[in-house]
This record gives C-alpha cells, sequence and structure tokens, in this order.
C-alpha cells in the first residue's frame, strides 16, 4: 500500500479498515494503480475552477492526512468562495470511512443549513 494513503495512527487505530483497504488495493492490477498515479501526478492547477465555484463547499481533513496537508486543504478552502475547512481528528484520509459519524453529521449539517 502506498505510505502516505494512512497515517501510523491510523495503522496502530484501524487495524480492521486498515486490512479491508489493503485487500481492496491488492485487488488492482499493478500497472493500473501505476497509471492512476501518474495521472494524478500531472494533473494542472485547478484553482481557476474552485474560485468559480459559488455554492457552499466542505474541504474535510485533518492534521494527520499526509496526501492532502493541511496547507494544501487550506489553500483548496480559501480558493472556494464558499468554502469550510473541517479538521476531523486522527481521520486522515478516508475520514468517510474512518471517521463516519462525524463525517455524515459535517455534511448532514451543511446540507441542513441550505435546505
Amino acid at each position: 500500500m502506498g505510505p502516505l494513503l494512512l497515517s501510523e495512527y491510523s495503522k496502530r487505530m484501524y487495524t480492521e479498515l486498515v486490512a479491508h483497504i489493503e485487500a481492496m488495493i491488492a485487488r488492482q492490477r499493478p500497472e493500473a494503480s501505476a497509471a492512476a498515479a501518474l495521472a494524478m501526478s500531472e494533473l494542472p492547477d485547478r484553482h481557476h475552477v474552485l474560485r468559480a465555484f459559488t455554492v457552499p463547499a466542505l474541504v474535510i481533513t485533518d492534521d494527520d492526512d499526509a496526501l492532502m496537508t493541511l496547507p494544501t486543504t487550506e489553500a483548496m478552502a480559501d480558493a472556494l468562495p464558499n468554502g469550510l475547512v473541517v479538521l476531523l481528528e486522527h481521520a486522515g484520509q478516508l475520514s468517510n470511512m474512518k471517521a463516519t459519524e462525524v463525517f455524515n453529521g459535517t455534511v448532514r449539517g451543511l446540507v441542513e443549513k441550505l435546505q
């Protein structure tokens, strides 16, 4: 598994989830994973797209996320006219799987606010 996908904390505290994620990754063809990683690394800057996105948007992360660090996340949220950074403690990547109730409650809260 990619070393940055899950933090050391996640590997210690979410052993069943880590095993599930590792199994999902292991089922992928290596050349497909390599092609996806290469494609992501070559994506151009899209901050202009974020600046044009005018509806409210959540940018959910935490300080354990090694792929999308907090400064990167904050830059994304700052580019969004109605962006809001939400930190979920020790959730890192895959926060919807590691902090499901808090993640879902956060999204629900925004949806309810917009209704």
